[in-house]
């Protein structure tokens, strides 16, 4: 005990750094997977405005042809603004501008059948 040519601190030390490491790593990790979780969260949201803009202006297509080119649908997780556009007699153009409450921005243009046509 009262030798003391420090055989043991170089193995403590390496432990203490292999562990401190892993630690790290963890931590790390698991910022990234909140950060994913967090994005993919955002985007089922995204989706789910979007199925529930396009269900709603396609149940008021008879009421909005020839009306204002521009749609609002607020909803609890956002708003989705539709502009729309006449291509043809039977087919509609739909530009969804969708906002989320946590301020994510996501565009769809896509088209839509007129029922009646």
């Amino acid at each position: 005990m009262t030798n003391q040519k420090g055989f043991a601190l170089p193995y403590v030390m390496f432990i203490s750094l292999i562990v401190f490491i892993f630690v790290a790593t963890n931590i790390v990790t698991f910022q990234n997977n909140l950060h994913v979780t967090n994005k993919i969260i955002e985007n089922i949201k995204i989706e789910t405005l979007f199925q529930m803009g396009y269900t709603n202006f396609y149940k008021d297509i008879e009421s909005l042809i020839n009306t204002e080119d521009t749609v609002t649908y607020v909803f609890p997780d956002g708003v989705v603004e539709i502009t729309y556009f006449q291509l043809n007699d039977s087919t509609l153009s739909l530009y969804m501008n969708i906002t989320t409450v946590n301020d994510t921005h996501y565009t769809v243009i896509t088209q839509v059948e007129l029922i009646n046509a």
